[in-house]
C-alpha cells in the first residue's frame, strides 16, 4: 500500500511542468485501493471519501441566509438533481463562507464523486485560504475516487511540489524527500499509467527526473510508458530516440545492461576487423614475421575497467553502436505494443464523452462501449479488462447493465473483497435506486454463505424503497432456502398487512398460500389464508384458481368443495363476464372428467350454455365446445350432401374424364361418340366420386 508524503525533506526543482487541462469533469474512475496517511488527516475510507476532518484555522460563523437556504432545501428535495447541486456550489462560492463551501462541496462529491473538476475547485478554495494541509488532504481524497483521472493527479503532484518543496523563501520547513515525491509519481503512473490519454503524466515524471540528474530512472521510465498503448504513443517512442542520442548511454543504462550491449559492440566490431578505438583495419602485415594478433589481447581491460567510459567521446563510434542496440531492441518493443495500439484505436476514437455526466449517453457511445468490452475480454489480459471497465464506468457510471457485467467478470476471476467493493461502489453511490443490482449483491453474499448480509441488504434497500415486490420475494426465498419456515410466514403476513393496496395484499397471499401447500404441505393453512384474501378483493380471479388448486391436490378431493368453489364465482357479480364463463366452461369439464352424476353434468352444460349465449360479446370456449362444433359442422355437411343433386354429365365432362383415367389407369374407356345430343349417363366405373373425409375431433394436423 503505498505511503502518501512527509514534511521533511529537500528542494525539488520544479521548473517544468505540465498542466493540465481545465475542465469541470475529467476521465476519471473509482476503485479506492490506496489509503493514504495525510498529516493531521483520518485515514480515508475506500469506497465513500470521508468529509475533512483537519482543524480548520477559520472558525465557522453561523450563516442564517434564507437564499442558501432555499438552494439547500432543492438538493434535499430532490438529491439526483445535479443542476441544483451546481447551483448550491456556486452559491457558496460567491458568498466566501469557507466552513459552508466545505459543507456543500463534501456533500456533492460524496453524491458525485466522480466530478473530478470539483475536487480541483475545493482544493483551490482551501488554497486561497491559506489552508494548504487542508488542500493537500482534498486532493488526496479526490485519488482516492477517481485514480485514473490524469488531470487531478497532476494538479495533486505540482501542487505538493509546488508548495512542500519550494517554500523556503517562507520560512515554511521545507524538507520533503526526493523518494517522498517519487512515490507520488510512481503512485500516479501505476494506478492510471495505462489510461489512453496519460501520456502528459509520464511525461512530468520523466521530465521531474531529469532536472534531479536522475538518468537511469527517465530511461526506466520511458521503457515503462514504451510498453502502455496509450495516445501518442509515437511520439513518446521519438522522445525516447532522442534521449538516447543526447546522453551517454552509461549515464541512463543499468549496469547490467550497459555491460552486455558494449560486449556485443566490441564483438561485432571485432569480427569486422576494426579497431575498437581508431576505428581503422587491423592487418597483420604490420606485424613482425611470424607473430599473429591475439583476438583478446586488451579486450579483458576494456570490458571490466567502466572507469575509462566516462572520458570516451560523445561520438565515438562505439558509444554510437550501443545507442543503436538501445534503440534496436526499444523499437521491437514499440512495434508490438503499436500493433495492439492500432488494434484499439477505432474503439477509443469513436469514444466522445470519457468523462461522468448525468446526462445519457447517446446510443452510439453505449454501443462502442459494449463491444470494446467484448474485444477486451476476448483478446486482452485480465489487467486490462479490469481498467477498461473501470474507465467504461467513468462515462456509462449510471449505467446498471455494465456494472452487472463487470461483477459477472470479476466473479469468476477476482478475490471476493474486490466483487462485493464493486458492488459497495455501484449501489451506495451510483445507483441507489435499481433493485437488481442490489438483488444480485444479495445473491452473491448468499453465495458465498452470508445470507445474514444479504437479509440486511434487502432490508435496507426495502425500507427505502417498500412498493417493490420482489425485494421481499426474494427476503421470504432466502428465509425459505435456509429452512426458516415460521420466517417466511413472518414476511409474507407483514407484507399482506402492510400492502398499500387489495391486489398487492393478494399478491402476497398467493405466495403465502403456495408456500404452505407446496413446500410445508399443509393444504388447510393455504385454504385459509386465500379465504381471508378473498374478501378483500372479491375480482381476483387468481385467488379463486389458487384456492382450486389447492382442493386438486387433496387425495381423495371433494367434489362438493370444488363445484361451490365455482358455483361462488359463477354468482359473484364483481368478477368479470370473462371470468365467469371460464370457470362455468371449467366446471363442466371438471363433471365431465370425475363427475358421478350424469344429472350433474347435464345440468352444467346447460348452464354453460345459457350463461354463454346471454354474453354476446363472448365465445364460449374448451374442449368440450371444440367436440360440439366438430359434430355439427359434421352433421351440418351431410345434410348439405343429401340435398344436392346428382350431376348431369356432357360428352365433354366424360372425356374429361376418359384422359384422365387414361394417365392413371383407373378407368374404363367410354364409348366415343353417339348420334344425338342427349346427356349420356355413364357407367359407375367411368367417374367416381371419393367419400367426404370428416376428422375425428381427437385428430390433431400434422
Amino acid at each position: 500500500m503505498a505511503q502518501l508524503l512527509t514534511n521533511n525533506a529537500s528542494v525539488v526543482d520544479s521548473k517544468k511542468r505540465i498542466k493540465p487541462e481545465t475542465g469541470v469533469y475529467g476521465n476519471q474512475t473509482t476503485n479506492g485501493n490506496f489509503v493514504a496517511d495525510v498529516p493531521d488527516v483520518k485515514k480515508a475510507k475506500v469506497d465513500i471519501p470521508p468529509a475533512i476532518v483537519v482543524e480548520s484555522k477559520c472558525l465557522p460563523v453561523p450563516v442564517t441566509d434564507p437564499d442558501l437556504e432555499r438552494y439547500w432545501k432543492t438538493v434535499r428535495d430532490n438529491p439526483d438533481d445535479f443542476a441544483g447541486w451546481t447551483y448550491l456550489l456556486q452559491y457558496v462560492e460567491s458568498i466566501g463562507h469557507i466552513p459552508e463551501c466545505r459543507k456543500a462541496f463534501d456533500a456533492f462529491l460524496n453524491k458525485f464523486p466522480y466530478c473530478y473538476g470539483y475536487w480541483k475547485k475545493l482544493a483551490d478554495i482551501e488554497k486561497k485560504a491559506n489552508e494548504l494541509d487542508l488542500a493537500l488532504a482534498v486532493y488526496e481524497r479526490g485519488v482516492q475516487a477517481i485514480p485514473l483521472s490524469i488531470d487531478l493527479w497532476i494538479h495533486y503532484i505540482n501542487f505538493y511540489i509546488e508548495h512542500y518543496t519550494c517554500l523556503a523563501s517562507s520560512n515554511r520547513a521545507t524538507g520533503v524527500k526526493k523518494k517522498d515525491v517519487e512515490q507520488m509519481f510512481e503512485r500516479g503512473v501505476t494506478t492510471a499509467g495505462i489510461e489512453y490519454r496519460s501520456l502528459k503524466l509520464w511525461i512530468l515524471f520523466i521530465d521531474w527526473a531529469v532536472d534531479i540528474g536522475d538518468l537511469k530512472k527517465s530511461m526506466d521510465l520511458y521503457d515503462r510508458c514504451l510498453q502502455c498503448p496509450i495516445l501518442g504513443h509515437s511520439q513518446h517512442f521519438q522522445k525516447l530516440k532522442d534521449f538516447v542520442k543526447n546522453n551517454l548511454p552509461f549515464n541512463f543504462l543499468p549496469s547490467e545492461e550497459f555491460f552486455r550491449l558494449r560486449s556485443v559492440v566490441v564483438a561485432e566490431m571485432k569480427a569486422s576487423g576494426k579497431d575498437i578505438f581508431s576505428g581503422e583495419s587491423s592487418s597483420q602485415d604490420d606485424l613482425p614475421p611470424g607473430v599473429d594478433i591475439d583476438p583478446t589481447s586488451g579486450l579483458d581491460d576494456i570490458v571490466n575497467e567502466s572507469d575509462n567510459l566516462p572520458n570516451v567521446g560523445i561520438d565515438d563510434p562505439f558509444v554510437e553502436g550501443i545507442r543503436d542496440l538501445v534503440v534496436k531492441s526499444r523499437k521491437e518493443v514499440f512495434d508490438k505494443v503499436e500493433l495492439e495500439s492500432v488494434k484499439r484505436k477505432p474503439f477509443e476514437d469513436s469514444i466522445k464523452r470519457p468523462y461522468f455526466h448525468v446526462k445519457p449517453l447517446e446510443k452510439s457511445q453505449l454501443s462502442n462501449w459494449r463491444d470494446y468490452l467484448k474485444f477486451e475480454i476476448e483478446h486482452g489480459s485480465k489487467d486490462r479488462i479490469v481498467f477498461l471497465f473501470e474507465r467504461c464506468l467513468i462515462a456509462c457510471a449510471l449505467y446498471e447493465e455494465f456494472w452487472l457485467q463487470y461483477v459477472t467478470y470479476l466473479r469468476g476471476c477476482a478475490a471476493t473483497e474486490n466483487v462485493r467493493h464493486v458492488y459497495k461502489r455501484a449501489c451506495t453511490i451510483h445507483l441507489l435506486h435499481k433493485p437488481s443490482l442490489v438483488m444480485d449483491w444479495a445473491g452473491f453474499e448468499e453465495q458465498q454463505g452470508d445470507p445474514d448480509k444479504a437479509v440486511a441488504l434487502l432490508k435496507d434497500f426495502s425500507v427505502k424503497h417498500p412498493k417493490l415486490l420482489m425485494v421481499t420475494v426474494r427476503l421470504s426465498g432466502i428465509e425459505r432456502r435456509r429452512k426458516n419456515f415460521s420466517g417466511v410466514e413472518a414476511i409474507y403476513r407483514q407484507a399482506i398487512e402492510n400492502a398499500s393496496s387489495p391486489d398487492v395484499a393478494s399478491f402476497f397471499a398467493l405466495k403465502l398460500s403456495r408456500f404452505f401447500s407446496k413446500i410445508v404441505g399443509d393444504l388447510d393453512a393455504a385454504s385459509k389464508v386465500i379465504l381471508d384474501a378473498i374478501p378483500l378483493e372479491y375480482c381476483n380471479e387468481k385467488l379463486y384458481l389458487q384456492l382450486l388448486d389447492i382442493e386438486y391436490s387433496k387425495s381423495p378431493f371433494n367434489e362438493d368443495n370444488i363445484i361451490s368453489i365455482f358455483e361462488s364465482v359463477n354468482e359473484n357479480k364483481e368478477v368479470s363476464d370473462d371470468c365467469r364463463l371460464m370457470f362455468s366452461q371449467r366446471k363442466q369439464e371438471f363433471l365431465e372428467e370425475f363427475g358421478m352424476s350424469i344429472g350433474k353434468v347435464l345440468t352444467a352444460y346447460n348452464e354453460h350454455q345459457s350463461l354463454a349465449s346471454s354474453m354476446p360479446g363472448l365465445k364460449p370456449s374448451g374442449s368440450s365446445d371444440y367436440l360440439r362444433r366438430v359434430i355439427d359442422q359434421h352433421i351440418k355437411v351431410k345434410e348439405n350432401a343429401a340435398k344436392v343433386p346428382p350431376p348431369q354429365l356432357t360428352m365433354n365432362v366424360i372425356q374429361n374424364a376418359q384422359n384422365k383415367a387414361s394417365v392413371h389407369k383407373e378407368a374404363t374407356p367410354v364409348p366415343n361418340s353417339t348420334t344425338s345430343g342427349t346427356a349420356i349417363t355413364p357407367r359407375a366405373n367411368v367417374y367416381h366420386q371419393p367419400a367426404r373425409y370428416y376428422p375425428s375431433p381427437h385428430y390433431t394436423a400434422k
